[in-house]
């Protein structure tokens, strides 16, 4: 139904908060190891809050992109923002909206558009759906978020001298009828594809195989993150091979077309 993502002065991909027409919420909270995805359901009233809070807003009928402009004669001194970026579902097609966070501007400087006020506030509810909603807005209880499907990213370098002091990726037993750097289709990002890269959606059982196989190389790769790489020598090549898994939440394709982003 509706997923938000924030971005500070460096912007990286994550998953943000994404709530689901079934009422599953899933986002990024603080766990006894770091940041982890959790997933709660709401109950019908529950969700109803959260629509209700979508609609009342009046920006979700049509793409937007709402940033503040420099008042006449001022000059602002440069500085990091903070951005949010909203897709949201609107019958059978989404709607992109993005907007810079207010506070990151100040009003001697910018004229700050009405609307960056409203989606922010909304940003901010939907980033900790468990201290804005009632309590009575669940149906269950909070659970780490069990992806059922990831992306498989492989990026083959070729450079002539020393190779990196990583186990051989051709060491590996990978779970996959053909070498690794061959596996799936050309990654593309924007509609471009990214060079010596490729990419495969696969499931969590063939995730949990490539984990152990390379678990027993060496490298440990939780399926509880939402972005894992490592690095790997290639004696082949020459050259090295990075291994990207990337979790794909419940509405995202299968797909290897536009990066797969959240």
């Amino acid at each position: 139904m509706i997923r938000v993502t924030s971005c500070d002065d460096v912007c990286v991909a994550n998953p943000g908060t994404t709530i689901l027409a079934d009422g599953r919420a899933i986002w990024m909270s603080q766990g006894p190891a770091g940041m982890v995805l959790s997933e709660r359901t709401l109950t019908p009233s529950g969700l109803q809050i959260v629509r209700d809070a979508i609609d009342a807003t009046g920006l979700f009928e049509a793409d937007g992109s709402y940033w503040p402009t420099v008042k006449p004669g001022k000059d602002p001194p440069g500085h990091g923002i903070k951005s949010y970026g909203f897709r949201a579902s609107r019958g059978d097609a989404f709607v992109i909206v993005g907007a810079a966070d207010p506070e990151s501007f100040e009003d001697d400087y910018w004229d700050i558009p009405a609307q960056m006020y409203v989606l922010a506030d909304l940003g901010t509810k939907l980033s900790d759906p468990l201290a804005w909603l009632p309590a009575d807005a669940w149906a269950d209880t909070r659970r780490t978020h069990e992806a059922g499907a990831y992306l498989l990213i492989v990026t083959a370098q070729r450079f002539a001298g020393d190779r990196p002091p990583y186990p051989d990726v051709d060491a590996v037993h990978w779970p996959f009828p053909s070498s690794i750097d061959a596996i799936g289709v050309p990654y593309t990002v924007q509609g471009r594809i990214v060079e010596n890269s490729r990419c495969q959606p696969i499931t969590r059982r063939l995730a949990a195989e490539l984990a152990a196989a390379e678990l027993a190389a060496g490298y440990e790769r939780s399926l509880a993150d939402t972005y894992t790489e490592f690095s790997y020598s290639w004696a082949r090549g020459p050259g090295s091979v990075d291994v990207t898994v990337r979790l794909l939440l419940p509405d995202q394709p299968l797909t290897c077309l536009d990066g797969g982003a959240w």
